[in-house]
């Protein structure tokens, strides 16, 4: 079964990069020291589409037919849970006449 519009939950999500900024090798005695900086944060607002034991995954856009069922998502990504340090839901209003809220 196809997921109608409004479905799908719309997400400011605040993550912790897991990557480094650099790739550098340390020695174990500077470790500490120069990995302090590595823990930039992002901010997304995205949709929420599925999730698992480790993952959340999220989509930037969603398509949908005549018949407001989804149909396919756009530019995935997933963040690891550990790395989402705040999730907020987004209320999207559901309406045919889009236009009327961007004016």
């Amino acid at each position: 079964m196809k997921k109608k519009e409004g479905s799908y939950q719309a997400v400011y999500v605040e993550w912790l990069d897991s990557c480094m900024k650099t790739p550098v090798w340390f020695s174990t005695g500077e470790l500490l020291e120069g990995t302090k900086s590595v823990r930039d944060t992002f901010k997304t607002v995205s949709y929420l589409v599925n999730q698992n034991k480790y993952e959340y995954i999220f989509a930037s856009s969603i398509h949908f037919d005549k018949d407001n069922d989804a149909v396919s998502v756009g530019q995935i990504f997933t963040i690891p849970k550990g790395c989402v340090t705040k999730m907020i839901k987004i209320k999207i209003p559901v309406t045919k006449n889009i236009n009327s809220y961007l004016n």
